[in-house]
């Protein structure tokens, strides 16, 4: 791995953030979305580099507006990676035998060959959790004043399309009884499984087989 210049130990993070789903997985993450618990600030963990223990991962605050234009694929990875609030970085190096315990560090200098591929895009086959980051964004209403139009109209597009899904499933026929002439229906909702607290799980090992699948070669 790469030698790399850290500030200082950003133990503040350590512990409060929360794992949302992740935006790339190949039979693993690769760019994952967390969310620290203290604030509502949103981080996205980048993989970017392994040795036989470890696995590296470059950490940065991004925005809820930018998350979404690479959705859209209005944007692509890289200008996404460079997107970071305050073009701030972090980094870890996490065991793939205690994937709980790791430390996060400021990061002085990100090297040249962590940054992602200038053409690459968003890609929804590799998003097994994009239903849920839409709809965890979507919930972040008080950023909503921040976003594009073209973003507005795709999360409110989402939106009607699960409630309307969501409307079809959550009604289960309980019993049916003649009533005169006719059916009495009487229905029971069950729970929106949307409306759950998401996961909260930390960052897993990844698969060496598809390491060559990533951004880097």
């Amino acid at each position: 791995m790469a030698q790399l210049t850290q500030y200082y130990s950003h133990s503040n993070l350590n512990n409060s953030l929360i794992r949302i789903g992740d935006l790339v997985n190949l039979d693993g993450p690769v760019l994952s979305l967390f969310e620290d618990v203290r604030n509502g600030y949103l981080y996205l963990f980048d993989w970017v580099d392994r040795i036989e223990q470890y696995n590296r991962w470059i950490i940065f605050q991004i925005r809820s507006k930018d998350i979404l234009e690479f959705i859209q694929k209005r944007i692509t990875y890289l200008q996404l990676f460079q997107n970071a609030v305050r073009g701030t970085y972090y980094f870890t190096d996490i065991a793939n035998n205690n994937i709980n315990n790791y430390k996060i560090n400021h990061l002085e200098t990100v090297p040249d060959k962590y940054y992602p591929n200038k053409n690459d895009y968003f890609d929804k086959a590799d998003c097994p959790s994009f239903d849920k980051i839409v709809l965890f964004l979507l919930n972040k209403k008080q950023e909503n004043i921040y976003l594009s139009n073209a973003s507005v109209f795709l999360i409110n597009s989402h939106r009607t399309r699960t409630r309307v899904d969501n409307r079809k499933k959550s009604r289960t026929l309980i019993e049916k009884t003649l009533n005169s002439d006719s059916f009495r229906l009487i229905f029971l909702s069950v729970n929106d499984s949307h409306k759950s607290k998401y996961d909260v799980a930390a960052v897993t090992s990844i698969k060496k087989s598809k390491f060559n699948l990533k951004k880097h070669a």
